[in-house]
């Protein structure tokens, strides 16, 4: 993974601590999804690695003074094929690297009036309220982006339409806010399944968290929790 794309997954990561954290001390904090999605696009805007507004490729390229963030939301990433694209909550991309202006990247696919090739990240975030519905909401972001945000993009990377974006420099979130503990316990059980599956290896550019009030877990620990609990029900 390149330096600047390891860099703002740390960032991410930093964020959504911070933000679990609060949580913890304000446990009304999230109530919905779009709580969730909207308080960390505000902790990602404000992070030291991503806050402010840089050019454009259009500004650096034209001179104009078109400025823009680091961080997007419902931004369109491409299928493979010309159809509609995948909706990503929030993504991260370098301004440099982003034409809102007399677009000349992608003018047969499907965008909405602006353009990116080049480093980036990919965050989905879910927030489960119903203890009945864990068990699918626990892994359908994380199967949406192992299954075919991820394959999408590396069909077009290898079709060359893109010039930039590469393995190395793209990355995937998914985040999993529970409203508590017991939603959460049930959610893990389903995550951890999937990221234990041989059949399907999880990308080692694709992250996983899931917190609730009180904990948070990542790739390493979710995989811990699932084989212990595994070995154990198997003696």
């Amino acid at each position: 993974m390149t330096e600047q794309t390891f860099n703002w997954i740390t960032a991410c990561k930093d964020a959504i601590g911070k933000l679990q954290n609060d949580y913890h001390i304000n446990t009304g904090l999230l109530l919905t999804e779009g709580d969730l999605e909207c308080h960390l696009f505000n902790r990602l805007m404000c992070h030291n690695e991503l806050a402010g507004y840089l050019p454009s490729k259009d500004a650096l390229r034209t001179g104009t003074n078109i400025l823009t963030s680091y961080v997007h939301s419902q931004v369109t990433w491409f299928k493979p094929d010309k159809s509609s694209g995948f909706e990503v909550d929030i993504t991260i991309a370098d301004p440099k690297f982003l034409e809102v202006k007399d677009l000349e990247m992608f003018e047969d696919f499907p965008h909405k009036g602006f353009a990116y090739d080049g480093p980036c990240v990919a965050i989905e975030a879910k927030f489960i309220r119903n203890f009945g519905k864990a068990k699918h909401q626990g892994q359908e972001d994380f199967i949406k982006l192992r299954d075919k945000l991820i394959p999408a993009k590396i069909h077009n990377i290898e079709k060359e339409k893109y010039k930039i974006s590469n393995m190395d420099n793209i990355a995937f979130i998914c985040v999993i806010g529970c409203k508590n503990k017991e939603i959460f316990e049930e959610a893990v059980k389903y995550l951890g399944r999937q990221l234990c599956d041989e059949n399907h290896v999880c990308p080692n550019n694709l992250f996983t968290c899931i917190f609730y009030q009180d904990k948070l877990m990542w790739n390493d620990e979710l995989i811990q929790n699932y084989r212990e609990k595994h070995a154990t029900s198997n003696h």
